[in-house]
């Protein structure tokens, strides 16, 4: 969905204006800092994550470039950015890129080729090389003996050749004698009065343009050929090596600017890999230290900021034993003791403090936004995103911000800026089909929606009242699954309603009937769930029944679409499974919701189907078989007295003997009516019921009650 409202994403790049007061206090003191010192240090700027390092960094190079009076350069590396690589030769490299203005290009070159230890070697031979015009006199010698042959001046025997009476013949072979002279002659001519490249090219070869070149240079020395090779050695990536190369760097600039104070920011260090992270540390140690005999800075004009967050350093120094760091959230790193832990132990803190303390000379620490402060940054940024939206709405998604955040710990910058930037990306999704206050409460809650249960709880009642809409549920799953919010009504309500239905909970059922658009959302879910094969299952649709009948709505008029699709499933009901709780009530609730003219059809429908149930296996155990009897006996009066006795209505016992015998001491111990016993219908021989009850009076497995059933028994056909 094309958004209707103009929307802007807020950029994370560090700014240097202040919205909170406190960055720029700290930028002033660290301007200070280094504009009074001549002698450098190492400075710790120690805040939350997001808090707003960056940005007091930024403001820090601002005020020093504005500051004519005192030359600064400020170089910042981002160590993040160059994880993977060698750390120590990348910083080198990007701070020997950033001096361009301040060194030559050979001081410049000198120093990349030291950082990557680059070595060149050119070795120089000399060889004789065949050129084209020497290759063509080399040929001319082989017409001389040929002119020589002849060119006789008399033949053996005295005789002048035929030939001599032409002279041109002669001329040629004349030629052919003296043809290496005349080359000779032919190129040191081409060579001192011809001047077109190509033909001096086509006569000479390539080495016409070689200004000492001589047409008989072939012939009184050899010619120069040079090979070129390049070696490139394997960088030296030693913290000796570091220092010496820093320490020339940093010489080289001050002798041509003697004054110029020289500023190294380290960002981001603490979202790199533990065991790169120390490595690296300990190469910054070495800009302050002694350095142990290495060489260091002639002129020591030059400042090491170090932006951090005390409690991933924590993290970073959190075991030094550990083999490998598992990045955490917000760029925060855990060791291998407890990878899923995001809070560092005590001991962790202690070391990190203490390593703060060995390595930095001093400390800022940014502090977290107070609430008037963080409120009036939250909707600054809403207003610089929803450019377009009425301010009631801004101030609306501020403070459900601020009711969501209550308690859960520092807000910082960043944490704004992601939360407006996120309800950005939301807003341009669904544009003002939901209301903006409800998207944020949704995007500040949507962690913990599980499935498709969205608890009372979710958000609190203040927010509800920022909010202002009484669907939420419906509105907060229709963000969460992509939908409409009339579909996102069905999501939220259909999974409980299919639970309670299945489950036979009334009481959960009961409590989701003041949901919105809850008869609606019911109906289809009966009507999917009488498409399954359960609805062929007597027991489970008068669970339906029985669970549905407690609803306040199930009596009106609107729920009795929902009574006759089930009378129609229980018409063609197949089979009672078990019989299992008693599916009495839930039976006698359907023929109840059944009007007059189909409730004699449906009774037949389902006593047909009572009176067809599976035999019991012999050795079925007599606890289940006499609790299936009875539950047998319970829903077949119900019906029988649902129909009045009308038209002399019957109901067949299933054939079994065994369950035939036993519906009988039900219908005694259960002290049915004797008019009732007259519409249950044996259809078992007498004989065998007869050999079975004297089974069990053997067996002493004949109850006291038993014997009201000599009296009365069912009728036979």
């Amino acid at each position: 969905m094309v958004s209707p409202k103009k929307t802007e994403l807020l950029s994370d790049d560090p700014t240097a204006s202040d919205a909170f007061g406190t960055h720029k206090k700290i930028a002033d003191l660290l301007h200070e800092e280094i504009v009074r010192s001549d002698e450098g240090r190492s400075i710790a700027l120690v805040g939350d994550w997001g808090s707003g390092k960056s940005t007091v960094i930024e403001i820090l190079r601002e005020d020093l470039g504005g500051d004519s009076g005192t030359p600064t350069h400020v170089f910042i590396y981002d160590a993040w950015s160059h994880q993977g690589d060698s750390l120590r030769r990348a910083f080198l490299d990007d701070f020997i890129t950033s001096l361009n203005g301040f060194l030559t290009e050979k001081q410049r070159s000198n120093a990349v080729d030291r950082v990557w230890n680059r070595t060149e070697t050119t070795t120089t031979t000399r060889e004789p090389i065949l050129r084209r015009h020497a290759k063509i006199m080399l040929l001319s010698l082989v017409l001389v003996p040929l002119g020589m042959k002849l060119f006789p001046l008399t033949s053996d025997s005295g005789d002048i050749p035929w030939y001599w009476a032409f002279p041109w013949i002669n001329f040629l072979l004349l030629m052919l004698i003296v043809a290496p002279v005349l080359f000779a002659f032919l190129f040191g001519a081409i060579n001192c009065w011809v001047k077109e490249p190509s033909i001096r090219r086509f006569v000479f070869g390539d080495s016409y343009e070689d200004r000492n070149f001589s047409v008989l240079s072939l012939f009184v020395e050899k010619t120069q050929g040079e090979v070129e090779r390049r070696e490139i050695k394997s960088p030296d990536d030693s913290i000796g090596t570091f220092r010496e190369v820093f320490s020339e760097i940093v010489n080289d600039v001050h002798s041509r600017q003697n004054d110029l104070r020289i500023v190294i920011v380290i960002d981001n260090i603490d979202r790199i890999p533990a065991e790169e992270a120390r490595e690296f540390w300990s190469t910054m140690q070495t800009f302050f230290s002694d350095g142990g005999g290495l060489r260091r800075p002639q002129r020591k004009r030059y400042w090491l900021i170090a932006p951090f967050s005390v409690e991933a350093l924590s993290f970073i120094f959190g075991d030094h034993a550990s083999g490998t760091a598992t990045p955490m959230k917000g760029g925060l790193i855990t060791d291998n003791d407890n990878p899923n832990s995001d809070v560092p132990t005590e001991d962790a803190k202690v070391r990190a403090k203490a390593y703060i303390d060995r390595t930095f000379g001093l400390a800022f620490h940014v502090p977290p936004p107070i609430l008037s402060n963080w409120r009036k940054y939250l909707l600054s940024c809403l207003q610089k995103a929803f450019v377009e939206h009425e301010k009631p709405d801004l101030e609306a998604v501020r403070d459900i911000y601020d009711y969501a955040r209550t308690g859960t710990g520092f807000i910082t910058p960043r944490d704004i800026k992601l939360f407006v930037n996120s309800l950005v990306a939301l807003y341009r999704q669904r544009g003002d089909e939901i209301p903006l206050p409800m998207m944020a409460a949704y995007h500040l809650h949507r962690e913990k929606i599980r499935g498709t249960e969205i608890p009372d709880n979710l958000i609190t009642p203040q927010e509800r009242q920022a909010i202002g809409v009484r669907n939420w549920r419906a509105m907060m799953a229709a963000l969460h699954f992509g939908v409409s919010p009339e579909d996102g009504a069905q999501l939220l309500l259909r999974g409980p309603i299919v639970r309670a239905l299945r489950e036979g909970s009334e009481e959960d059922l009961k409590n989701l009937e003041n949901r919105s658009g809850f008869s609606d959302i019911l109906r289809k879910v009966v009507l999917d769930e009488l498409g399954t094969s359960q609805a062929e299952d007597g027991t489970v649709l008068a669970q339906f029944a029985k669970t549905l009948s407690v609803l306040e709505c199930s009596g009106k008029p609107e729920s009795a679409h929902i009574w006759r699709d089930i009378g129609r499933a229980f018409e063609n009901v197949k089979e009672w499974p078990g019989l299992r709780d008693a599916p009495a009530d839930g039976v006698s609730d359907i023929l109840e919701h059944t009007n007059q003219a189909e409730r004699l059809v449906l009774c037949k429908a389902v006593a047909g189907s009572l009176s067809t149930l599976q035999p019991f296996e012999a050795e079925e155990a007599q606890e289940d078989l006499s609790r299936f009897a009875k539950n047998w006996v319970i829903t077949a009066r119900a019906i029988v007295s649902t129909t009045g006795f009308a038209d002399g209505f019957k109901i067949d016992v299933p054939l079994d003997v065994n369950f035939a015998l036993e519906v009988v001491k039900q219908l005694a111990a259960l002290e049915i009516e004797p008019a009732d016993w007259s519409a249950f219908k044996l259809k078992t021989p007498v004989a065998k019921l007869s050999n079975a009850l004297a089974d069990d009076i053997k067996a002493g497995r004949m109850p006291n009650e038993f014997g009201g059933a000599f009296r009365y028994r069912p009728r036979h056909t």
